[in-house]
């Protein structure tokens, strides 16, 4: 059985640009609403909320570019969820017991920015495969 990853190292650069812009739009997006909301405190744990979910999602997306046996499609993807969900429980965990932060707007914000990029990598990640699973593709 021959070895091969789910990503190339091309289309994962490309999700990584795709996450950047993500964070970058979900950043311009919530700034006005989080300074009324939380002032300028929150607007550091705005950022920080949303560098801790495309960190998690940055990385734990890297199962899909390691090399897997032919029938090891799914044990990448598995390894892939549970990577980036431990990675965002953990730093959210230091965050919210490091106190640095107002817990609330930190807390929104990991959970909203992970749940926008974990669409956006997943249908990016869908599409890949689609198109590397067709003849010729």
């Amino acid at each position: 059985m021959m070895a091969s990853s789910l990503l190339t190292p091309r289309c994962y650069a490309r999700l990584l640009a795709l996450l950047g812009g993500t964070a970058v739009l979900l950043a311009a997006l919530g700034l006005l609403p989080t300074v009324r909301l939380a002032g300028r405190p929150g607007v550091a744990a705005m950022a920080t909320g949303i560098g801790v979910s495309l960190f998690a999602t940055g990385v734990g997306v890297l199962p899909l570019v390691v090399r897997w046996r032919h029938g090891a499609r799914t044990s990448a993807l598995l390894a892939t969820m549970v990577l980036r969900f431990l990675l965002v429980g953990i730093l959210t965990l230091v965050l919210v017991l490091s106190g640095l932060l107002p817990k609330a707007p930190v807390l929104i914000w990991i959970a909203l920015s992970y749940l926008v990029m974990l669409a956006a990598e997943a249908t990016y990640t869908a599409r890949q495969l689609t198109v590397a699973g067709k003849p010729g593709g």
